[in-house]
């Protein structure tokens, strides 16, 4: 094989793996995007969670205060 010829089978090779990495780069920025995402609308359902406990308790609390009076 002439060095002409190893030199273009290289390149072609590289070319390719370069675009099989910017693929990957894509679909890793994607994934972090959703990441991000999903962690948001968990954390709002945990803050909307702890609320409700809150709220219930507090109830509970002014339930018990008002019999014992």
């Amino acid at each position: 094989m002439s060095q002409e010829t190893r030199l273009a089978v290289l390149e072609n090779a590289y070319a390719n793996m370069e675009k099989r990495m910017d693929t990957i780069e894509d679909k890793l920025d994607k994934m972090q995007e959703e990441f991000k995402s999903s962690n948001a609308q968990m954390l709002k359902v945990i803050i909307g969670s702890a609320g409700t406990v809150v709220g219930a308790v507090l109830s509970t609390l002014v339930l018990v205060i008002i019999s014992v009076q």
